[in-house]
């Protein structure tokens, strides 16, 4: 060692430093891989990723600017909690108005600010029953059919009826997802007969199924001028499944994902949602 120069010393110095984090590392891991599934989960999901925000403040003296770099973590957690926030205005419980009160009857999301919501829940009104939709600010909406389609039934709030609101009516829309949906992205439900009830998991497979499109470019060309021709074609659409069960589900359940964007809707408390894609075919069929 007396014999070595500074650079020499620092070279050495910078391969020991090299080698112990090499060890460091395979010790982690093995260790890793010896501990217990609960100790392990909980250490992956303390951390998802982490975002530098960079922030530009402009200096008083030369008009320059100062870049402050401020470090933000991230975490599961805060997805899911805030997935969950953007989406429970959005959630409505549907109860069918007895004699003998309320039944729970499913739930649907609100799809235009007036009040219209879709709802794949199959719901049977006798003749002294009505439907009412109610929110999470504790609001009660009659509701009346405003068209069926491909399975889903689309409702509009009957105004001044039985509405517990005084305030004009301005309904927080479902923000849809643009994006397909992936093979084995985290998802969350957001459904629950009087709470909100929330359950995590991931996109386990698709099913292929055919929604019945309008071809608006054929019925016009089929039309005459004195009748009015519909021409419907079949377009293939992957409806979802996901790793949850179905008796935790309500039909109407929303399935969202991280990012807050409903990406499909239950069908009916099945273990299978209707795709964003689908929900908006029938929002343009039912007018």
């Amino acid at each position: 060692m007396e014999n070595l120069t500074k650079q020499q010393i620092i070279l050495l110095t910078l391969l020991v430093s090299f080698v112990t984090s090499i060890a460091t590392g395979i010790v982690t891991v093995s260790l890793m891989d010896q501990a217990p599934k609960s100790v392990t989960q909980t250490i992956n999901r303390v951390v998802e990723r982490t975002i530098e925000k960079i922030t530009p403040v402009p200096t008083k003296t030369d008009g320059g600017q100062v870049t402050i770099k401020e470090t933000v973590i991230v975490n599961q957690d805060d997805q899911i909690m805030g997935a969950v926030e953007k989406n429970s205005k959005t959630l409505v419980r549907l109860y069918k108005k007895t004699i003998d009160g309320d039944v729970f009857s499913g739930l649907g999301a609100w799809i235009t600010s007036s009040g219209r919501l879709i709802t794949p829940a199959i719901i049977e009104l006798n003749q002294d029953e009505i439907l009412v939709g109610k929110t999470s600010d504790n609001n009660s909406y009659e509701l009346a059919v405003a068209g069926v389609n491909n399975g889903l039934t689309a409702y509009q709030v009957i105004l001044d009826k039985i509405a517990t609101s005084s305030l004009p009516l301005k309904f927080s829309v479902a923000n849809f997802s643009a994006q397909d949906i992936k093979l084995g992205q985290s998802v969350i439900t957001l459904s629950g007969e009087k709470t909100d009830y929330v359950l995590s998991g991931i996109v386990s497979g698709f099913i292929d199924k055919k929604v019945s499109v309008i071809n608006t470019s054929a019925a016009t060309s089929t039309a005459s001028s004195t009748d009015t021709v519909t021409v419907t074609d079949l377009v293939p659409y992957k409806f979802i499944q996901t790793n949850l069960s179905s008796k935790d589900l309500s039909s109407g359940s929303l399935l969202i994902n991280l990012s807050g964007e409903v990406v499909g809707i239950n069908s009916r408390a099945e273990e299978m949602f209707v795709p964003v894609g689908v929900i908006k075919v029938v929002q343009t069929a039912v007018k």
